[in-house]
């Protein structure tokens, strides 16, 4: 008896603690003071989180503002530095010209000044004036290579095709990009850019041609692969600007002895 009397006493005790924990939680979650404790634990985590993403993020950016301000002042430092080396060898050309003079040809042998400036003239070496064309070419506008043919990006072939026609309808004198067109040009592809001789360069590339302007005009607009390329089907764009205009020197921009240091002049017999 007592046993079970015993043992009744333990189910009654466990019925009331169990009501007694239900009633607790009960008060528990019908008290408002603890649904607001919550709340603003919720919110003090959620903003604690906010706050360690975004310094994170503003520790990524802030890497990303400081290598690009280096790689800008790199490249402002670069351009300064050729714009001085530029007008060093300019001065230098200069220099070199009236030292020329000085030499006094004209008095004692006026025939080889004659051929000096001759050579000079055909060898790129001396800035020239007159009538001629003024084509520039650019990539198509907003060029997306997920759907755009290669075609519409300008390549060292179409700039060598141009020089080419200008050439075949009467150019005597040529740049790209301010860089003389001598006998011995030098361009390529190099990814999205052409380099000629040692300079890369983007778009817009910029021709002048001195020579007959509606001659070297009619070939470019009669031509086929140029028609096509500036189409709306592909979109390369290009102008053309007759008037006045000056084509520079090669020795404005380089040296032109060290592309012909591997030739030996042969003389004739007769």
């Amino acid at each position: 008896m007592k046993d079970k009397e015993i043992e009744r006493n333990a189910k009654t005790k466990n019925r009331n603690s169990r009501s007694s924990a239900a009633s607790k939680v009960r008060t528990i979650f019908n008290n408002p003071v603890y649904w607001l404790l919550f709340v603003l634990l919720l919110f003090v985590g959620v903003s604690i989180a906010a706050m360690i993403d975004s310094i994170g993020q503003e520790s990524e950016e802030d890497e990303v503002n400081r290598l690009y301000e280096q790689a800008e002042n790199e490249l402002n430092s670069l351009i300064l530095n050729n714009d001085t080396l530029l007008r060093q060898q300019k001065n230098l050309e200069n220099e070199r010209r009236d030292l020329l003079d000085t030499l006094a040809l004209d008095t004692a042998r006026p025939d080889l000044l004659v051929e000096l400036e001759e050579a000079r003239l055909l060898a790129g070496q001396e800035a020239v004036t007159g009538q001629g064309l003024v084509i520039t070419l650019q990539d198509k506008e907003d060029y997306d290579f997920l759907i755009d043919s290669s075609d519409a990006l300008i390549h060292d072939g179409t700039i060598t095709h141009v020089l080419n026609l200008l050439a075949g309808s009467g150019a005597r004198a040529m740049s790209f990009n301010d860089i003389r067109i001598t006998a011995l040009p030098q361009i390529y592809c190099i990814g999205p850019t052409i380099l000629y001789y040692s300079r890369r360069m983007t778009p817009p590339y910029i021709i002048l041609a001195i020579g007959p302007p509606e001659e070297m005009q009619e070939a470019l607009h009669s031509d086929r692969y140029l028609q096509r390329i500036t189409s709306l089907d592909v979109g390369i764009r290009m102008t053309i600007e007759k008037g006045q205009i000056t084509v520079p020197s090669f020795s404005e921009y380089d040296d032109y002895r060290k592309f012909i240091n591997q030739l030996e002049v042969t003389r004739s017999e007769d």
